[in-house]
């Protein structure tokens, strides 16, 4: 895929741009950060993750989050290629989460396997569309 050759935002008039999609990672970091930080560890006999489990996934998500949101305000150029990192750092995390989620199911609660999952299927669906605007762009005059 190629980025956009004049430097413009090459979905700039259109219903969804890279930044736009950025600002949604950013937006699904941070929730995510929170999730973890406040909501997640007073489940935790549900959960068996330690405190400091919970503390380092809350930390990526807002990682994640600070990313997407300055990768936003680049240059489109620049944000196209911050995109595509995205999506490999996205499915990173797919993939770390649910082998973590599979080495400790036995003793997790059956609707905490079902949050893991459904972040799970959201990220990807994410990813889904950060590849579909990836593409749009690389194509877009």
């Amino acid at each position: 895929m190629k980025p956009p050759r004049d430097g413009a935002d090459a979905l700039a008039g259109r219903a969804l741009s890279i930044r736009h999609v950025l600002r949604l990672d950013g937006f699904g970091g941070f929730v995510t950060g929170v999730i973890f930080a406040f909501v997640l560890p007073r489940f935790g006999s549900a959960i068996p993750f330690s405190d400091e489990t919970f503390l380092g996934l809350a930390l990526v998500g807002f990682a994640y989050a600070c990313c997407s949101f300055v990768a936003s305000r680049l240059e489109p150029t620049s944000a196209w290629q911050w995109l595509r990192i995205m999506v490999v750092a996205n499915l990173a995390y797919c993939i770390g989460i649910s082998t973590f989620v599979a080495c400790v199911i036995s003793a997790m609660h059956p609707l905490a396997v079902v949050y893991f999952a459904l972040e799970v299927l959201a990220i990807l669906s994410l990813v889904a569309l950060e590849i579909w605007t990836l593409r749009r762009s690389a194509r877009a005059p």
